[in-house]
């Protein structure tokens, strides 16, 4: 079907025929509205195949072919539509090129990332064009997004009822699910990389928002299991925490450079933005059962090698794999969030998916 190459879609999604993205297809079949979309990804046969298990009413999605280093079939999609949410990983190795060809088209551009050093690349690279051109890029819009916009909503809750600054937010996640192959892969991959990547990842406030000061102890990623007295629990560390940390640090950043904007500097030099609290601090660590599962959660990941073999031997998911149907429909999460406010008074929020 030939179409005006005008700016006639509202969505592609790009990574359609992943495991996450099939996922993503499925739901925008379900609840997409009446924009039209776009699939797209690399092999023609596999998006059709996408594009006609999610048939349904009104639901006729145009299929867009596009190798991740092919700079004109990418520059051509960015083009037609007003979004692109991308669901395909390794982002270091293959989401630049997309990401150039939306800022360029001034198409807004979405996904689901969690490689920390790859987003401050974007940022060092894009995010000055991108606020001159008024184009958004949003990385990381998947599992982070609990913790940042439950941080968010937390500040918020605690300066209307204290009207006061926040000292911290800690994150809390009780949660019960499984890996996509593509998250097992991508971990593996930074797991291998150089050494300056390494330091990039233990680098706390890599996306910004460090306190006037620098980093704290209490900054640092959790690395064993703790006992957390003001919610009677035991903890352990979560291995989203170090992205998730590092996305909420950086709207606290972006937040405290509003407001610098709009305020400048005190006449002594002092700041007056100050995000969601000068000294504000965040962790986020996982909540277990008892103290033997906090330890237990708390062990040393297998070494790189190990979890390869387990992947070829099918015992964990390769790329394309994920969790069963039934297994997804048992998987749940809830998170707290404790809030501290600059005179010592607290705030427990939570967040959930709604049913």
């Amino acid at each position: 079907m030939t179409r005006c190459h005008a700016r006639d879609l509202s969505v592609v999604l790009y990574g359609a025929t992943g495991f996450t993205g099939r996922l993503v297809a499925h739901y925008l079949a379900a609840r997409g509205g009446t924009g039209r979309i776009g699939l797209a990804g690399r092999c023609r046969q596999k998006l059709e195949a996408v594009a006609a298990e999610t048939a349904g009413v009104g639901w006729e999605p145009d299929v867009l072919v596009a190798e991740a280093d092919d700079h004109a079939a990418l520059s051509a999609l960015a083009a037609r539509t007003r979004v692109v949410l991308s669901t395909a990983g390794p982002y270091a190795l293959c989401g630049t090129p997309l990401v150039a060809a939306c800022l360029a088209a001034g198409t807004d551009y979405v996904d689901i990332n969690g490689e920390v050093p790859w987003m401050r690349s974007l940022v060092d690279r894009f995010d000055a064009e991108a606020a001159r051109a008024d184009v958004r890029i949003v990385p990381s819009c998947g599992y982070s997004v609990p913790s940042d916009l439950g941080t968010l909503a937390t500040v918020q809750a605690m300066q209307r009822r204290f009207g006061e600054d926040v000292r911290s937010v800690q994150s809390f996640m009780h949660f019960n699910g499984r890996l996509s192959g593509g998250t097992m892969a991508t971990g593996i991959l930074l797991d291998e990389a150089t050494d300056a990547v390494q330091a990039e990842r233990r680098d706390p406030f890599l996306l910004g928002g460090a306190p006037p000061g620098g980093a704290r102890p209490e900054d640092a990623d959790p690395c064993g299991a703790s006992y957390e007295a003001a919610l009677d629990a035991w903890c352990a560390p979560f291995w989203m925490s170090a992205i998730d940390s590092r996305v909420v640090r950086r709207s606290h950043q972006l937040l405290r450079e509003v407001q610098h904007a709009a305020t400048g500097e005190a006449a002594s030099g002092e700041v007056r933005g100050h995000g969601y609290g000068l000294d504000f601090g965040f962790r986020e660590r996982a909540l277990a059962r008892d103290e033997a599962v906090a330890r237990g959660l708390a062990a040393p990941m297998a070494e790189v090698e190990r979890r390869k073999r387990l992947i070829a031997r099918g015992k964990l998911p390769a790329p394309g794999q994920g969790p069963s149907a039934e297994v997804r429909a048992r998987s749940w999460f809830r998170l707290f969030l404790l809030g501290e406010a600059e005179s010592g008074r607290r705030l427990v929020t939570s967040v959930e998916p709604s049913p």
